[in-house]
């Protein structure tokens, strides 16, 4: 009897144990997930300013290629490693915001990513002014957090529209309003550089630089399409940003190196505001600053100038394009320090 009792009572197996670590598991794994939702981090801070379902998996990043060429991805490359990575994320996923819906995940899977993530965003607004069509206070920037059975936590990152909103801008609201708005973009500029019969790289720049200054008007009155390329080519009508993101896009078509520069104008009073321009690089090898926004004859409240003012900021060097531009490096307040190019001293002879 005492014999029979002893073989009965024995301890716990191995195989009872296994089963205990995975029901605890499991336990924590449920509380986690209703104890955890994904956290939305927040919209993202402005630069000083097809056929997809929510449900399918995103392109994975390594399907793409960034290109390597200066003038497109100039801000990129001085991105870190993870920054870089979402970048790519959104880049491989461009159809999804032309789409106004649906969910980007980032491809990366670090703690504490929110200066990375406004970094990349900083750089894909400077490189890709084509974006003309995205509100980026309309985009969330969302954290999901998970705990295994050992009390270790992972992390996924995704964006997509804030408040079951879309993506756009408010002149936009679905995806054909979007694509027709793009074509009519890809059909002006098509037609403007059709006109330009010079292979001089000088006589390019100088035919894209007169259209923009003869054909766009200065509004500073409110407008959804006031800062981007839609505005100044379709509408005729855009600030600073208009005028330099315009300008670059059309530099990138033909081309030519061009980047855009963030920062402050001074005006003769010596008070300073939020300003924007160009620098493109010329066939003497040396890079030189354009700002086809202060070249417009047209001033509010000044009637014209004289023909000679059209070229006053033109392909400048620093020593007299620096007296009143002041060149911003922290595009958005985070943090995140952008190299410019650096500009010949003197002007382009």
């Amino acid at each position: 009897m005492y014999k029979n009792l002893k073989n009965n009572e024995r301890g716990l197996s191995i195989v009872d144990l296994i089963l205990m670590v995975v029901l605890i598991g499991g336990i924590i794994f449920i509380a986690n997930y209703f104890l955890n939702p994904a956290e939305e981090v927040g919209t993202i801070n402005n630069i000083n300013k097809i056929n997809y379902s929510i449900s399918q998996e995103n392109i994975p990043s390594s399907n793409i290629t960034i290109p390597t060429n200066l003038y497109q991805s100039f801000f990129y490359d001085q991105l870190n490693d993870n920054a870089k990575s979402i970048y790519n994320s959104i880049v491989n996923n461009i159809e999804i915001l032309k789409k106004g819906e649906g969910r980007i995940y980032l491809d990366i899977t670090e703690e504490g990513i929110d200066k990375e993530f406004q970094s990349a965003w900083d750089a894909l607004c400077l490189d890709r002014v084509d974006l003309f069509y995205i509100d980026t206070q309309k985009i969330s920037f969302v954290t999901q957090t998970s705990t295994n059975i050992f009390g270790k936590n992972s992390y996924k990152y995704y964006i997509e529209p804030k408040n079951n909103r879309k993506y756009f801008i408010d002149s936009f609201n679905d995806e054909y309003e979007v694509q027709r708005a793009i074509s009519l973009v890809e059909e002006k500029i098509n037609d403007i550089i059709g006109n330009i019969s010079s292979s001089s790289r000088y006589e390019q720049i100088k035919y894209i630089h007169d259209y923009i200054v003869e054909n766009v008007e200065y509004n500073q009155a409110e407008a959804t399409n006031n800062s981007n390329i839609y505005g100044a080519l379709i509408e005729g009508k855009a600030v600073c940003e208009g005028y330099a993101e315009s300008f670059k896009y059309m530099m990138d078509k033909l081309n030519i190196p061009c980047i855009l520069v963030y920062g402050n104008g001074v005006n003769n009073s010596g008070e300073s505001e939020y300003h924007s321009w160009n620098q493109v690089l010329m066939d003497d090898g040396q890079w030189y600053s354009v700002d086809t926004t202060w070249d417009d004859p047209i001033l509010i409240g000044f009637g014209k100038l004289p023909e000679a003012s059209k070229y006053k900021y033109f392909l400048k060097g620093s020593n007299e394009f620096q007296e009143n531009h002041r060149k911003e490096n922290d595009v958005s307040g985070t943090g995140q320090y952008f190299e410019y190019t650096e500009t010949a001293v003197n002007n382009y002879n």
